[in-house]
């Protein structure tokens, strides 16, 4: 739970107690080095560059291809999934939702999306999120996923507010 940490160097995850004490030693099959990673009791979803693993209480539970480089990973609640599902911010500018291994919503942002965040980690509840992405060029903006749907709630852009400062 929350006094554990996790640690990733290239394929391997560890974990470790408040403590110090290592607690968990596990070498990954995946081929690529690990840059996002998120766990949730026994279930940790990792993204490398192109791919999204899950495991299941330490045993490879499925995988994901994702179509353009991870950039960042994260997972809540979207659908009424007894496993949360994994948020992954692109490249190719979109966040995509997956529940398991199957495609849920995908939705286009304004850039190359570089990081996610919980907008209301102990709101919401089964089947609705709020999420806040943040993007290459520096556009900040607030998402809702439901098991329905996903839609912009509000954007801010750098650009405009530049732009409207100088006038």
């Amino acid at each position: 739970g929350k006094d554990k940490l996790f640690v990733v160097c290239g394929q391997s995850i560890r974990g470790f107690t408040r403590k110090g004490k290592e607690f968990l030693q596990m070498e990954t099959n995946m081929t690529e080095t690990i840059h996002s990673l998120f766990v949730d009791e026994a279930t940790i979803w990792t993204g490398g560059e192109y791919i999204m693993n899950i495991y299941e209480d330490c045993k490879d539970a499925g995988f994901v291809m994702v179509p353009d480089r991870i950039n960042d990973l994260l997972c809540g609640p979207v659908t009424n999934a007894p496993r949360p599902c994994a948020v992954t911010a692109c490249q190719d500018k979109y966040i995509r939702v997956y529940e398991n291994e199957k495609l849920c919503h995908e939705l286009a942002v304004e850039g190359p999306c570089t990081a996610l965040g919980n907008a209301e980690p102990s709101r919401g509840g089964q089947g609705k999120v709020a999420l806040l992405h943040g993007t290459e060029t520096g556009v900040v903006g607030l998402i809702h996923a439901e098991t329905s749907t996903m839609r912009h709630v509000v954007t801010i852009s750098e650009v405009a507010r530049r732009q409207a400062s100088v006038a």
